[in-house]
Order: C-alpha cells, then sequence, then structure tokens
C-alpha cells in the first residue's frame, strides 16, 4: 500500500538506505528503480526458497554476485514505469504466496545442521527482502 501511495516525483527521488538494516553498499538507486528491483527479485528468491525446501540446502550465491546483479538491473532499468512496475509487484507477491502458503511443517523445518531452515529463510530472505527496501523507500519520506 505504501509504494502505491507514491507520487510520480517521489517515484523518481533518490533513495536512502533503510536505518534498520546496513548491508553492502549505500542506496544509490532512485525509489522506482527499487520497487522494480524488489518485484523482480521474486522469482530468484522464491527459486532459493523452493531449492531449500526441496534438498535442504539454498543454491550457491553471495553477496557479490547479488551486488552485480543489482547493479546491472539497476542500468537496465533507470525509470521503470510506475504503474507496470506497482501490476508487476502485486502478480509477483501473490505468486510467492501462492507458492508457500502449502508448505507443510516438516517441509519449513528443511534445512542445513545449525543453518536456516526453509522457514527462517522465508522470513529473513523472501520477506526480508520486502522489509529491508520498504524501510529504505520509508526513509526517504521521513514523517510521509
Amino acid at each position: 500500500g505504501y509504494v502505491r501511495r507514491l507520487t510520480a516525483e517521489q517515484w523518481r527521488t533518490q533513495a536512502v538506505n533503510s536505518p534498520d538494516i546496513v548491508l553492502g553498499e549505500d542506496e544509490d538507486r532512485l525509489v522506482g528503480v527499487v520497487v522494480h528491483h524488489v518485484a523482480t527479485s521474486f522469482p530468484s528468491i522464491l527459486s532459493r526458497v523452493l531449492a531449500r525446501v526441496e534438498t535442504g540446502e539454498a543454491p550457491p550465491g553471495g553477496r557479490e554476485e547479488f551486488d552485480r546483479t543489482n547493479a546491472a538491473h539497476a542500468l537496465e532499468h533507470p525509470d521503470p514505469d510506475q504503474a507496470e512496475t506497482l501490476a508487476l509487484l502485486a502478480q509477483r507477491v501473490a505468486e510467492a504466496a501462492i507458492a508457500v502458503s502449502p508448505l507443510t511443517d516438516e517441509e519449513l523445518v528443511r534445512g542445513p545442521e545449525g543453518g536456516m531452515n526453509a522457514g527462517d529463510f522465508i522470513r529473513r530472505v523472501l520477506i526480508g527482502h520486502i522489509t529491508w527496501h520498504l524501510g529504505s523507500i520509508q526513509a526517504t519520506f521521513p514523517g510521509r
């Protein structure tokens, strides 16, 4: 709901870092690019969740790889259309909910010994990714 209420001017405002999560480089993307990034990241993150459910492990991928992918995304989508991006975001959220809602308790506890299980991965990565970027966008417009 928050990002749906952004004006066109706010959509094209430079985002700031989330005050709650400090990881990686300083935010240097426009708010609309951040929202588009979240929307387009769902399939990749969801595939990692489902791999954890199926095998107990997540596909390899590290901070450097994610940073390169994020930088490439920002170059490819410097000014994403607001209406199209919001529609894509709604679609991807629905797809993710459909994919994870039928998971059983047994599937949600799968994971490496001493590491994140599938349920933790959903909370910390799938939901956490959204929360992190929403915090960044909200910090861009304090008092809104």
